[in-house]
This record gives structure tokens, sequence and C-alpha cells, in this order.
């Protein structure tokens, strides 16, 4: 699942985070917003201007990854 950081507030984006965990995915894919996302698409690339506009990308998007590695189920 991709999920792009900082696009909402973090007490939202952590929220979808366990959200989209309990549905059962087992992998996130957080995206680091960047100016020049030309190899993705306009939906992306609106998120991706969304969220430089918010500020502190690069904060928000490891304070994603470290929210969603704390959402991986137990090793059996």
């Amino acid at each position: 699942m991709f999920v792009p950081a900082g696009l909402h507030p973090a007490r939202v984006e952590r929220h979808q985070l366990a959200q989209i965990a309990r549905a059962g995915a087992d992998l996130f894919e957080i995206g680091l917003a960047h100016h020049d996302a030309g190899l993705d698409g306009p939906v992306i690339q609106a998120a991706y201007r969304s969220a430089l506009n918010r500020g502190h990308v690069l904060a928000r998007a490891l304070r994603a990854v470290a929210h969603a590695a704390g959402l991986r189920p137990p090793s059996s």
C-alpha cells in the first residue's frame, strides 16, 4: 500500500496506516515528497505538492516510517 508522507496531519496519517494494517496489508510504501516527481502520475504529483506545501517533509516521512514499522504483526 502506498502512502505519501506528509499529505495529512500526523494524527490522520497514523490512523490511516493503522487502518491499512488492520485490513491486512503486509507492506507499506511511504512516499517521500519531492519537487521532481515527473515519473509519478498526476495523483501522486498532486499529493507530493500538497505535502511539500505543508513543510517538514523529511521529518514527517521518518515519523510515518517509524509508525508503520511498529504496526507489523509479531513474527511467528
